[in-house]
């Protein structure tokens, strides 16, 4: 079975990404696959299950920023784990920058935290 030009991953790089992101060259990526900092993971208990992340979701970067590094970098696909708090300004980011290139919008929400 031929799979044709497979490019291996051969180096994992742990560090900050937006450090790291601004190194990338423009569309350097196929994939992005993120799980942000929610900023609300922390929840008292509302009858199903308390939630307590302690300082591991603490939302540390400014959205936009990050935003304009991934539509940078990624060549088709970019995959966004977040907070109903933050979907409207990923899901409008995405959409103008679809509108401005005369594309249409196929950013899509797919359900809840």
């Amino acid at each position: 079975m031929s799979f044709g030009a497979i490019k291996r991953v051969d180096k994992i790089v742990q560090t900050d990404c937006m450090t790291f992101m601004p190194q990338m060259g423009d569309s350097s990526a196929n994939l992005v696959l993120t799980d942000i900092p929610y900023g609300v993971v922390s929840r008292p208990d509302n009858g199903l299950r308390n939630l307590d992340k302690d300082k591991a979701d603490i939302e540390t970067f400014e959205l936009a920023p990050f935003l304009e590094q991934i539509y940078r970098i990624v060549k088709s696909t970019a995959i966004i784990f977040c907070a109903k708090e933050q979907l409207s300004e990923i899901y409008g980011f995405f959409d103008d920058k679809a509108k401005s290139a005369g594309g249409y919008s196929q950013a899509a929400y797919l359900g809840e935290d």
